[in-house]
């Protein structure tokens, strides 16, 4: 694990300004030379945990990652820029994918058609209540496309019926939400590095739209009070 960049320094250390000690700027560059033992276990200070948390060693604690929400927050500020600044990074489908709606459902995401299309699905229609996907965004990973939509559509309502969110913000949450990764998926050492390298890079890397933490910080002192 790599001592993180300056701006992540910086985002790391608002959250810790009230915990005197707790910054990345304190974090060991070394492991313990004197005991090979302790320095195999200790040279790794990032890692998953059962597929659904990352743990992040500190000096004076550790930080632990849900990792769904993680991703959600990355992605909802991604949509958010593309929707804002009307960029988009698509790539194409070998093979065209149709899907066809309930005609309460297509008439939904009719609303939010050009939305959908700037967060990058080049999409377009294919008969009665069915759309020809003819690309998707850049770093989805989601491939039953007919289950993502229904969800994206079911949130983009819910969002909009319970929360009087505009048009942009719902598609970004409700997008967002469903295209995340899921707990229980196992990721790779470079797929932990990066999730984290990015959360951190977030505006607002705490917490999602909703309020819901993104992690949590434990110190030392809060771990040695449970062993008293």
């Amino acid at each position: 694990f790599s001592k993180p960049e300056p701006s992540q320094i910086r985002a790391l250390d608002r959250m810790y300004q009230n915990n005197a000690g707790i910054s990345f700027e304190n974090l060991d560059e070394n492991p313990i030379e004197d005991n090979k033992l302790i320095a195999v276990q200790t040279e790794k200070k990032i890692f998953q945990v059962h597929n659904r948390y990352i743990y992040s060693q500190l000096k004076s604690g550790y930080v632990l990652i849900d990792q769904q929400r993680a991703h959600e927050r990355i992605l909802y500020e991604k949509f958010i820029s593309s929707l804002e600044n009307q960029v988009n990074f698509s790539q194409q489908e070998l093979f065209p994918i149709q899907i066809e709606f309930s005609s309460s459902n297509f008439a939904l995401l009719k609303e939010i058609w050009e939305e959908v299309k700037v967060i990058g699905f080049d999409i377009s229609e294919f008969g009665k209540n069915t759309i020809s996907i003819n690309g998707v965004p850049a770093d989805i990973k989601e491939t039953d496309y007919q289950k993502l939509f229904e969800n994206i559509i079911e949130q983009f309502k819910n969002n909009k019926d319970q929360l009087n969110l505009d048009t942009k913000e719902s598609v970004a949450r409700s997008m967002a939400r469903n295209m995340s990764i899921k707990k229980g998926k196992q990721l790779s050492e470079r797929e932990i590095i990066q999730l984290t390298d990015e959360l951190f890079a977030c505006a607002q890397p705490e917490y999602l739209p909703n309020g819901k933490r993104t992690f949590i910080t434990v110190t030392l002192s809060e771990i040695e009070k449970q062993f008293k």
